[in-house]
């Protein structure tokens, strides 16, 4: 399991879905949020496109970019285990314009990146949980880097999404698994 979350884009008032998915495979983490998904059981959580806080942690997310892949990828380009990437894919379905879901087992090579869909897609016909995907660099929204302690760095929209949760148990099971700062203190 792991973990998704449907995004945030350019689009003043198109909604965002955010999907934050139940865990890495194999860990006892837990990337989940409040309300459910129908399609796939996962938590689904719509910010508005011009949410200023969600588009604030996706930023701080995309300025770390450079040491995440120094600490997540070995030296043939291939993601560590249980690192995971948030990807904006555009999508064209009513009021919602990209759907940002995570990926895992990603290479990247230059600015190009292909993966493994996480979680099943909302607004992706034809794809699902493990689906190879192919992206760029710049249309990754957030990242999952495991500590030496099991918990782990990143997250950064979890975070606003926990923030946003009225659910004591979820904000409860996210405070246990992130830890306090988002990156590392030397980044």
């Amino acid at each position: 399991r792991s973990g998704r979350v449907t995004g945030v884009q350019t689009c003043v008032f198109r909604l965002i879905r955010l999907v934050v998915i139940a865990g890495a495979a194999g860990a006892a983490w837990l990337w989940g949020d409040a309300d459910t998904s129908a399609r796939s059981g996962d938590p689904v959580v719509e910010f508005a496109a011009n949410d200023q806080t969600m588009n604030d942690a996706q930023a701080e997310a995309q300025r770390h970019l450079p040491n995440f892949f120094g600490a997540a990828l070995d030296a043939n380009g291939a993601s560590k285990p249980d690192t995971f990437v948030k990807v904006a894919f555009p999508v064209d379905q009513g009021d919602m314009s990209v759907e940002v879901v995570w990926v895992s087992a990603f290479t990247k090579s230059g600015a190009s990146m292909t993966g493994r869909l996480s979680n099943d897609p909302v607004a992706m016909p034809g794809l699902s949980a493990g689906s190879s995907v192919s992206f760029s660099e710049d249309m990754v929204r957030d990242w999952i880097l495991p500590s030496p302690d099991g918990r782990a760095w990143g997250h950064y929209t979890t975070r606003v999404i926990a923030a946003h949760s009225q659910d004591e148990n979820f904000q409860a099971q996210i405070s246990q698994i992130l830890l306090p700062d988002p990156a590392p203190k030397d980044w």
